[in-house]
């Protein structure tokens, strides 16, 4: 039972790639006709082709058997099936002479964002310019911060030991009214001190009841918003950062919901109404809030959008 369910797995993984028009079909001819390969082989066929039969079953169990793990992986809710069909498509799997597959299927790799038309700003922190914004030409004015690598295909981060900070001066394109993204990526220094009082703050346009924020706040990383019904409405979830990788952090705002995202993964999600309210020109902040709880670790890829995207 436990062999036909597997191959039922693997027929319908196959299957669904092959629909697509971007595989070849990589069932053997055996399974496709209805034969049973694995009784032929225990009767001991003296076809010549056998040995490369048995080459070529080790190459197709190889990828099945990590076709099935990613699978797994998606029924638990790691992706979806879209991207993961879209994932496994891109990526090349070389099978060596040995029949072991060489380069492994890269599942959910994040990838530098672009500038489309729902950009606000967007930050990479490259090395070249490292406070330039790439959507609307902003500028940030650093004080204090340092470089950092950050990982394969990202660059360079800046790093904030509590009181560092970036600032983007108020425009009016930052005036975001009913639609919202606050996105980053993060390391803290330490997971339980990585932050300056009660707050450490990623990305934040507030003051005294205005704007928006994204923040870690007393172990709980939180997104939010003052809306014009006078009140701050904001959702959060409990969450130990890791130290040792960078963690992408999302806040979005729909003008009838709001919605928290870790690692892409929606953790919290609770309805509020209303446009955001704005009092006065304060600036955009990186790495520290107007009451200065500043964030200690590392920062990049901060993007601010004018719609609720979804991960």
């Amino acid at each position: 039972m436990m062999i036909k369910k597997i191959m039922r797995n693997v027929i319908y993984g196959a299957l669904v790639l092959i629909g697509q028009g971007c595989l070849p079909p990589l069932l053997p001819r055996e399974v496709v006709e209805g034969k049973d390969v694995e009784m032929d082989n225990m009767n001991g066929s003296n076809d010549t082709n056998d040995v490369k039969g048995i080459n070529d079953n080790k190459e197709q169990d190889i990828f099945y058997e990590k076709e099935i793990n990613q699978r797994r992986y998606v029924d638990q809710g790691g992706i979806d099936d879209q991207q993961f069909i879209a994932e496994t498509i891109e990526d090349v799997i070389d099978v060596t002479k040995d029949g072991l597959i060489a380069q492994d299927i890269e599942v959910g790799k994040m990838k530098p964002y672009v500038k489309d038309p729902h950009c606000v700003a967007l930050f990479h922190f490259d090395a070249s310019a490292p406070y330039e914004d790439v959507c609307n030409g902003l500028s940030l004015n650093n004080y204090t911060t340092t470089e950092i690598g950050s990982k394969e295909g990202f660059g360079t981060a800046r790093v904030f030991d509590g009181k560092a900070y970036l600032e983007l001066p108020d425009t009016a394109v930052l005036k975001v009214k009913s639609g919202l993204t606050l996105e980053a990526l993060v390391k803290p220094q330490l997971s339980s001190q990585s932050y300056e009082g009660k707050y450490g703050t990623i990305v934040t346009k507030e003051d005294f009841y205005e704007g928006y924020f994204l923040k870690i706040e007393e172990g709980k990383v939180s997104g939010g918003a003052m809306l014009s019904d006078g009140k701050i409405h904001a959702v959060s979830s409990e969450y130990a950062l890791p130290t040792d990788t960078f963690t992408h952090l999302a806040f979005t705002y729909d003008g009838a919901k709001m919605r928290l995202y870790i690692d892409k993964k929606k953790v919290k999600e609770d309805v509020a109404t209303g446009n955001i309210v704005y009092k006065t020109n304060k600036g955009v902040f990186i790495g520290l809030n107007a009451y200065e709880n500043g964030f200690k670790g590392a920062i990049d890829e901060v993007r601010i959008s004018d719609m609720a995207r979804e991960f």
